[in-house]
């Protein structure tokens, strides 16, 4: 296994890797461009693809996983995946401008930014989605 080599990774003032900074810049810009061009339809906002995650090491996260039984890297994975299928239901809350997707019959439930990085990834009962779904007032899309 090869050393770790900090120099070949450049940190902001906050001490925080800048290429993820970078990367998600570069995904809001292209977002924001979205919008700007108006794509998606009249009055809602573009259904982003997934492509990242943006707090996998959280031990909050790293205990989703282990639920699934799944490492962090199937864990961020399967969570793009599934996003990014149409599997279930896609679901918007302008209350907190996030896209959920969930499937009653896996119980599997995603949350995703507009910007395309999930926030969380795990499974949920339908009683407890159900839950959640008035809490965040969210609106089914498809």
């Amino acid at each position: 296994m090869a050393e770790w080599d900090e120099s070949k990774h450049k940190r902001d003032r906050a001490g925080r890797f800048a290429e993820q900074e970078e990367k998600r810049q570069s995904l809001e810009k292209v977002y924001n461009s979205d919008l700007a061009s108006g794509t998606g339809t009249q009055g809602q906002v573009p259904v982003p693809k997934a492509v990242g995650f943006n707090r996998s090491k959280t031990k909050h996260h790293q205990r989703h996983a282990a639920e699934m039984g799944l490492n962090e890297k199937e864990y961020i994975k399967r969570a793009i995946e599934f996003f990014n299928s149409t599997s279930g239901i896609l679901y918007y809350s302008h209350k907190e401008n996030k896209f959920y997707r969930y499937d009653k019959k896996s119980m599997l439930y995603v949350v995703c930014m507009p910007n395309g990085i999930l926030n969380t990834f795990y499974s949920v009962k339908v009683k407890d989605f159900n839950d959640l779904k008035r809490q965040f007032d969210m609106e089914e899309l498809c």
